[in-house]
């Protein structure tokens, strides 16, 4: 791999590498941005309490901590998929938006809030996966 990346990088080869062909456009990029920054707050926010909450869990103990570090897990685990039922709910309601069929989108929100998808399956699988945790930790401690 590393070779063929030289070779393509040297000029010897039939392909050429160029890194900035196309100039970047600041404004879609920033319509971006203005999206996925608020996504990111959260991301931040969880990960920086872990990192500045695991010192402490350290001072009562490597079974503490060993427990600590295992719910971290689970919960960075369990955090995306919840979302993805979320996110995949959210694309039917925007698909039929954009559409121009609010009445569809109005019943697919709501259908998915409520019925048998979403946050129900969401709950089902975060209790499931906790619930086979709690009982069996031994199995998320040496299979993770």
């Amino acid at each position: 791999m590393a070779a063929a990346i030289v070779a393509v990088a040297a000029g010897r080869s039939v392909s050429r590498l160029r890194l900035f062909a196309t100039p970047v456009k600041l404004a879609p990029l920033a319509a971006i941005l203005k999206v996925g920054a608020l996504a990111l707050v959260y991301s931040l926010c969880s990960l920086t309490a872990v990192i500045v909450i695991t010192p402490f869990m350290a001072w009562f103990g490597v079974d503490v901590l060993a427990g600590f570090g295992i719910g971290a897990q689970l919960e960075f685990l369990l955090i995306p998929l919840a979302f993805s039922f979320g996110a995949a709910s959210n694309a039917l309601a925007d698909v039929s938006f954009g559409a121009n069929q609010g009445q569809r989108a109005h019943r697919a929100g709501w259908t998915a809030a409520l019925c048998w998808t979403g946050a129900l399956y969401s709950a089902v699988l975060a209790g499931l996966l906790g619930g086979l945790v709690a009982v069996f930790p031994e199995f998320w401690a040496t299979f993770s």
